[in-house]
């Protein structure tokens, strides 16, 4: 394991504000500047200028909780485990914990021969993170296995039943970059590189709770405890039937989730998406039930609320039963034809969606009726996922990080200090009140940033 080399300076206090002279790394030689939770008078953690941006929005100054520079994203997702944040490293083939509320590296793990390509998740004290075997020897894919601490423990191969697909991808890829921890065991879809040469696609299940078989030090064997779960049959055409989104939701004791079954060109786009509920047990299918609106391979989001689900996909948006939505339809549909939704975000009744379509960046919605609240225009787009505060809406755009008030649809104003990467798949956290998101200053690598949410509502 290897750990921060770097010695931090004295973090002093002045009138009750925290403020902090900063970290260097080791290794990356990246910078971790930390300047803590702000608060009181002193400092207060927002300030709004009287002017404005090209596209209308007020500037507005957020303060800096904290920023790592050296931790690149690529497509992969960071997961709050408890008060630390698991960051994975794709520039460097390693995996970084750090304290959420300070940045403080707990610890940086390398991964030999591995790089990542998925969000981490922990089990207990055992933590796993998808992989792609990086070398002449280690070819393959793999999830890393470390422990809580940061010790890496080694990799365990994912079993390929078809080896013959083309430039190197053997099944069992996550579709997306995203696999689902659900009760004791990892889901996740392989995004039409499933078993055979037919672009079919599988749903795969890593069962936690089976051991594994260690065919040297560090490299175990994954055969006992993965299976394919569930096969999407293709037919043939490229890029057929493919899980969307790599979205696989934990529904009680089922899984959850969807696929588009589209046709070569563009027709996919009025295709609707499958939604499944399996036993996550048995595999035993509960219900398969075809959307009214919502459609586009493009994303699927799966968000539970009570006993409903809520479907989106690109375009268009539902509201199901999760007992029986075949027989009861939906409870309500948008259909957004046109301008892209993504990224659904519940607070109280409101559902908040980002997009990459500058005329429709924000927009809200009821959840009981699924009427469309406001929706809000910037220069680009918003690409990354909202957080909810004290009635203000935190969103990462490409020109910086943005406060709406949540009941107006108005915009407080943005920091264009902060600018966004919302060219990836990236998400962000919540964490107190704390925004932390991907940063699209690669200084040298790659940058996260917290900020503080303290800006009051219109």
């Amino acid at each position: 394991m290897e750990t921060s080399t770097g010695q931090r300076t004295n973090v002093r206090r002045q009138n009750g504000c925290q403020r902090g002279i900063g970290v260097t790394r080791g290794g990356l030689g990246a910078l971790l500047v930390l300047v803590g939770v702000l608060g009181l008078s002193c400092c207060n953690p927002t300030t709004q200028q009287a002017t404005t941006n090209p596209d209308g929005i007020p500037t507005l100054t957020l303060h800096t909780a904290w920023t790592i520079d050296g931790l690149y994203p690529g497509f992969d997702e960071m997961t709050l485990s408890g008060s630390n944040v698991l960051i994975p490293d794709s520039q460097n083939y390693a995996l970084e914990s750090v304290d959420a509320a300070t940045g403080a590296v707990a610890w940086r793990t390398p991964l030999p021969s591995l790089f990542p390509t998925s969000n981490p998740v922990q089990h207990g004290g055992d933590i796993f993170i998808f992989c792609i075997g990086s070398s002449a020897s280690v070819q393959g894919m793999y999830f890393a296995w470390l422990k809580s601490d940061g010790t890496y423990m080694g990799s365990i191969s994912v079993p390929s039943t078809d080896t013959s697909l083309t430039g190197g991808w053997v099944n069992g890829r996550p579709g997306f970059e995203y696999i689902n921890l659900i009760g004791d065991a990892i889901f996740w879809d392989d995004n039409g590189n499933g078993t055979g040469t037919d672009n079919s696609t599988d749903i795969w299940k890593f069962d936690l709770t089976q051991p594994l078989t260690e065919s040297a030090v560090g490299a175990y064997s994954g055969m006992n405890a993965m299976s394919i779960f569930y096969h999407i049959p293709g037919t043939g055409n490229m890029a057929l039937e493919r899980a969307g989104g790599g979205q696989i939701l934990g529904f009680g004791s089922d899984v959850v989730f969807t696929y588009e079954n589209y046709e070569a060109g563009f027709t996919y786009m009025v295709k609707p998406i499958d939604v499944v509920r399996l036993n996550a047990t048995t595999g035993a299918l509960v219900w398969n039930y075809q959307t009214e609106v919502a459609h586009n391979f493009g994303r699927h989001d799966l968000v539970p609320h009570g006993s409903d689900i809520i479907v989106q996909g690109t375009y268009g948006m539902e509201l199901i039963n999760a007992t029986a939505p075949v027989s009861t339809g939906a409870s309500w549909a948008f259909d957004s034809s046109g301008g892209n939704l993504f990224n659904p975000t519940i607070s109280g009744n409101v559902i908040f969606d980002t997009s990459d379509k500058s005329a429709t960046a924000v927009t809200a919605f009821s959840l009981n009726t699924g009427d469309q609240l406001w929706s809000l225009a910037n220069g680009s787009s918003a690409g990354q996922v909202a957080q909810y505060y004290n009635g203000v809406l935190y969103v990462s755009e490409q020109e910086g990080v943005a406060a709406i008030d949540a009941t107006k649809g108005q915009y407080i104003g943005r920091d264009n200090t902060l600018p966004g990467y919302s060219d990836q798949i990236c998400n962000t956290i919540a964490y107190g009140n704390l925004f932390i998101f991907f940063s699209n200053e690669l200084n040298p690598e790659g940058r996260i940033v917290a900020v503080n949410m303290g800006v009051s509502p219109l």
